[in-house]
C-alpha cells in the first residue's frame, strides 16, 4: 500500500481472526481493540482502547472503528487512525490492530512524496536563487553574487550554487525513488546538474556554458526568435520506460526570464500519425510564447516523461 506523506482521516481495513485457531471472528468488540503503528526506525505506538462508529459510512474520526458488515464481510473492521503514523520523516510504517485473542496481519503503507510536494520543495530549498532577465542572483552561504547575465554569463558560484541546491533537493526527497511520477521528476534534476556544472572557464573567474552542456537542450536556440512565431516544431514523447508515447494528450507550458511559473504555451500540440517513428508530436508556437530573453518550454502527458528544454530566442 502506499500512501502520500503527510495524509489525513486515513482509514484502513482489518480482517480479526482468532489467535488460536486461525478462523475469521465475524463480530469482534469494537471497544476491545486498539490501534497501533511503527515508524521506521521508532518505538511502537498503541492507543487506547477504540470507540465504536455508528455506520460504515460515518466520517472518519481518529482513534475509532466499525465492523463494515458481518454478512458480505465478516471480521472486517474498518479503523479510522491518526495523522501521525503518516507524516513526513519515514518512508515506510506498520499499522495494527492488536486484541487479547486476536489475530490480524499489519499493514504495511510505503509514504512517498507526491509530485507537487516535491516540486514545492525544491523551488523552497533553492529559493534564494533568481534567474532574470537582467542579472543572475544567488544568495549562497549568506553571501550574495551577482553576475551580468546579459552577455549569457555566470559565476561559477552561481552555477554550482544552483546545482547542489538542486541536488540537495533531489537527495532529500528520494527522487529517485520507485514512485513512478517521482523518477520523472528525477530526470529533470539529472538533465539539470548535468548542465549547469559543465562549463568552460572564460577569463577572470567567468564561465560559460560549454557546447556539450548547451546540447543537451534540444530546442536549439537557432530555430527562436522573440516574439516571432514558430510553426510546426516536433518533438518526442516517451513513456516513463523509455518507450515511444503513442495517442497522448500533451500539454504544453513556459517559463519567462524571472516569472514565478510555468503558464501554458498558446496551442496544444498534436500527435504526428508516422509510419517511421512513433511518439512524434507537434505544436505552432505564437509570437507570445517566444517573447522572452530565457525561457525554458515543458510539456507533459500522464505516465510519459517530462519533456524540456531551454532557449534564448535571438532578437
Amino acid at each position: 500500500m502506499r500512501i502520500p506523506k503527510d495524509s489525513v482521516n486515513q482509514s484502513l481495513y482489518f480482517v480479526v481472526r482468532s489467535a488460536t485457531t486461525g478462523q475469521i471472528i465475524t463480530n469482534p468488540t469494537i471497544t476491545t481493540l486498539k490501534l497501533g503503528y511503527t515508524r521506521d526506525r521508532a518505538e511502537p505506538v498503541s492507543s487506547a482502547f477504540l470507540t465504536a462508529l455508528t455506520d460504515p459510512d460515518d466520517p472518519h474520526a481518529d482513534n475509532k472503528a466499525i465492523i463494515t458488515n458481518a454478512t458480505i464481510a465478516p471480521g472486517e473492521v474498518r479503523v479510522d487512525f491518526p495523522d501521525a503514523p503518516f507524516a513526513t520523516g519515514v518512508d515506510r510504517v506498520q499499522c495494527r490492530l492488536v486484541g487479547t485473542g486476536i489475530d490480524c496481519a499489519p499493514i504495511e503503507a510505503e509514504l512517498y512524496t507526491p509530485p507537487a510536494a516535491a516540486l514545492a520543495a525544491i523551488q523552497a530549498k533553492t529559493d534564494g536563487l533568481n534567474f532574470s532577465g537582467t542579472d543572475v542572483k544567488a544568495t549562497l552561504d549568506s553571501e550574495t553574487v551577482t553576475t551580468d547575465s546579459a552577455s549569457r554569463e555566470a559565476s561559477k558560484a552561481d552555477v554550482s550554487g544552483l546545482a547542489t541546491a538542486v541536488a540537495l533537493a533531489a537527495h532529500d526527497l528520494k527522487l529517485d525513488g520507485v514512485a513512478s511520477d517521482v523518477t520523472a521528476i528525477g530526470l529533470i534534476v539529472a538533465t539539470l546538474q548535468t548542465i549547469l556544472s559543465d562549463l568552460t572557464e572564460d577569463n577572470a573567474g567567468t564561465y560559460r556554458f560549454a557546447a556539450a552542456a548547451l546540447a543537451l537542450t534540444p530546442g536549439l536556440s537557432s530555430q527562436f526568435v522573440k516574439n516571432q512565431a514558430l510553426s510546426n516544431f516536433q518533438f518526442q514523447m516517451e513513456l516513463l520506460d523509455g518507450s515511444p508515447a503513442v495517442g497522448k494528450d500533451v500539454s504544453g507550458y513556459v517559463l519567462k526570464d524571472g516569472a514565478a511559473d510555468f503558464v501554458p504555451i498558446t496551442n496544444d500540440p498534436e500527435e504526428v500519425e508516422s509510419a517511421v517513428q512513433d511518439g512524434t508530436y507537434r505544436v505552432d508556437f505564437a509570437a507570445a510564447d517566444t517573447n522572452a530573453d530565457i525561457e525554458t518550454f515543458l510539456f507533459l502527458a500522464g505516465g510519459c516523461r517530462p519533456y524540456f528544454f531551454t532557449v534564448m530566442p535571438a532578437s
